[in-house]
């Protein structure tokens, strides 16, 4: 049973006190401390144990109101409840508070057992009825909240590790909130147990947050934070950190990257119901094979799990043919050009290890969270274009050595020195991520998005600065590869790095228009 919101329950009180505040058998929150300063020599009253329990700061904010029958309706950070008995000790140092927390009413507390306990309480006709409409009104909110649910998911966050014991016998044990979210049409329901030695405490947490009131709710990545922001509400922000990760699973990350999908698609009206999420499973479900199929066929036209871009080895077939003449021209630079032909050895490697890593990733990824393959399939064509340009500048670096242009030899050699082209530690870090299955795409993705950004604006920044020697350099380039059976592989290289381009300003101009 889902239950009722601190905003609901205050909701049914309020409406029940205009209601019947004007009756006799209603107290109001003055009357009630009028009451309670009231003492009498001889014995003290309900009234005056609740004043002393309390004090008079927080009596004047807690009190909502009362029934003349000693019922006080109490408001809390954690809920309302409903105190209905003090009971003094054995000490006498104080009065023990009997109370009823009204979001337990029906979710951990029977109502027919709630009504026996008051109701032993009162005998005014009038009071009996208001205790039986504030139970009516609460079962049936409480059954409102049982309407159709969406989508149900169970994660966990850690929140801290402690130590117990002593010397020999010290242990460390974890400390956690398992979250339950029910997601409703116009609603998400959290209740978050805390979890110590795998034992399940009595003391939940309920949260009850209207989509109408998120502003916005993103599974923000860098720091593994899910977070809801409802503006200017009360309890306005609710987050739930994965950050301290020693405990919590793949799973948990995957389903807070779900409920954002969900949350957000329900907000745009996409949908509203059960029937609703499996229609929009099913197209996403072709979405997803679609994309799956077009990203093969763009990359692998054979189907031979291969890249097509890398069936030819242009750069390798133009170092070779001008490997005589680079010794006897100048045999410092020898070295330089291996080097070169290593560092697109190893991208081009590595450019086959994400071809078949994204490719796993949109078979395995989940329906829902289909944006994130177009992500993916996005990051891979960079990558594509980032091991283009790579190649297509080493080709270029080698004509102008071979043509006597040390200007656009030097500009190009420049460049790839302070992208540590010369040095093959960073592909090789790649590879290692890459390698290791334990490294799910998207974060190795994050590891390196930056750098490769890097690399291609230094490499379109190079290719602008070029742009008057286009022309000259496209015919040392021809004259070097019209002895191999480069050329064809060449032209695609060149149609590949525009057709990039192409792309990008399409993609650009449509998010501006959105």
């Amino acid at each position: 049973m889902t239950p009722l919101s601190n905003q609901q329950i205050n909701e049914i009180l309020d409406k029940l006190y205009k209601k019947y505040k004007n009756k006799d058998f209603i107290l109001s929150s003055d009357e009630v401390l009028r009451l309670g300063r009231k003492k009498s020599f001889w014995s003290t009253s309900f009234w005056n144990a609740y004043m002393e329990k309390s004090t008079e700061k927080y009596y004047n904010k807690s009190v909502l109101f009362a029934i003349a029958e000693e019922l006080i309706f109490e408001k809390e950070d954690s809920g309302a409840r409903i105190i209905y008995e003090f009971e003094k000790p054995v000490s006498y140092l104080s009065y023990d508070i009997k109370s009823l927390r009204l979001k337990d009413i029906g979710v951990k507390t029977d109502v027919d057992s709630v009504k026996k306990t008051l109701s032993f309480k009162l005998q005014r006709p009038e009071s009996l009825k208001f205790i039986e409409e504030l139970l009516n009104e609460i079962e049936v909110l409480l059954n409102n909240n049982e309407d159709e649910v969406i989508e149900e998911y169970l994660l966990k966050t850690q929140i801290e590790q402690n130590e117990s014991g002593y010397g020999s016998r010290r242990f460390t044990y974890n400390v956690f909130y398992k979250h339950k979210f029910k997601i409703l049409p116009n609603r998400i329901s959290i209740e978050s147990v805390r979890v110590q030695n795998h034992d399940e405490s009595d003391i939940s947490r309920f949260s009850l947050i209207y989509l109408n009131e998120i502003e916005s709710i993103e599974f923000h990545e860098n720091i593994s934070c899910l977070s809801f922001d409802m503006g200017d509400c009360y309890d306005s922000y609710f987050s739930l950190d994965f950050s301290k990760n020693s405990i919590i699973e793949i799973d948990d990350i995957e389903y807070a990257k779900k409920i954002t999908a969900l949350v957000k698609l329900i907000k745009e009206n996409k949908v509203s119901s059960k029937e609703d999420a499996l229609s929009l499973m099913n197209s996403l479900t072709t979405k997803k094979s679609n994309y799956s199929d077009d990203f093969v066929k763009e990359f692998d036209k054979n189907n031979d799990g291969k890249l097509d871009l890398l069936e030819s080895n242009i750069f390798s077939d133009v170092l070779n043919k001008n490997q005589k003449f680079i010794i006897d021209k100048n045999p410092d630079y020898v070295h330089k050009f291996i080097k070169l032909s290593k560092h697109i050895k190893s991208k081009s490697q590595n450019l086959q290890l994400f071809f078949e890593r994204t490719q796993e990733f949109i078979s395995e990824n989940d329906e829902l969270l289909v944006q994130e393959s177009v992500d993916e399939i996005d990051f891979f064509k960079g990558l594509v274009n980032s091991y283009n340009l790579t190649v297509f500048h080493a080709i270029n670096m080698v004509a102008s050595f071979v043509e006597d242009d040390l200007f656009v030899f030097y500009e190009i050699y420049e460049t790839f020195d302070e992208l540590n082209v010369f040095n093959s530690n960073w592909e090789n870090e790649v590879a290692g991520k890459l390698s290791n299955i334990e490294h799910k795409l998207d974060t190795i993705i994050s590891s390196i998005r930056i750098m490769e950004a890097r690399i291609v604006n230094k490499l379109d920044e190079l290719q602008n600065s070029m742009e008057n020697s286009f022309e000259s350099l496209e015919r040392s380039v021809n004259k070097q590869l019209e002895t191999t059976n480069s050329m064809l592989g060449f032209n695609n290289l060149l149609t590949a790095v525009q057709t990039y381009q192409m792309y990008k300003i399409n993609k650009n101009t449509k998010s501006l228009l959105k």
